[in-house]
């Protein structure tokens, strides 16, 4: 059985206070955000120098992508690297953890 929560009429009165108050992040959230993923999104599909206006060209993009066998190395080294970074800075992290819960002397 699932317990339905209710706001009583004094929460109900302050959530306007909090939406004002978030709104300053949302907006930021938004212009270095999403904005940003939408534009290379977009410009994706595109052909583009990146001074003349860009021209639309479908998935041709994606499909040079896909066929160039430079494309497939950069991405093995990009996933190789990815890999060890994660590795090294989760162990490291946990490693230092690890030495402060102990509260070493000095």
């Amino acid at each position: 059985m699932k317990k339905k929560f209710r706001y009583g009429k004094l929460e109900r009165k302050n959530f306007k206070w909090i939406y004002l108050f978030l709104l300053p992040t949302v907006v930021i959230f938004v212009m270095f955000y999403v904005q940003p993923i939408a534009t290379m999104l977009y410009t994706s599909f595109t052909k583009w120098d990146g001074f003349n206006s860009p021209t639309f060209n479908g998935v041709r993009n994606y499909v040079r992508l896909v066929t160039n066998s430079a494309a497939a190395a950069s991405m093995r080294n990009l996933v190789l690297w990815s890999i060890i970074a994660m590795t090294l800075h989760v162990g490291f992290g946990v490693l230092t953890a690890f030495v402060l819960y102990k509260k070493p002397k000095g």
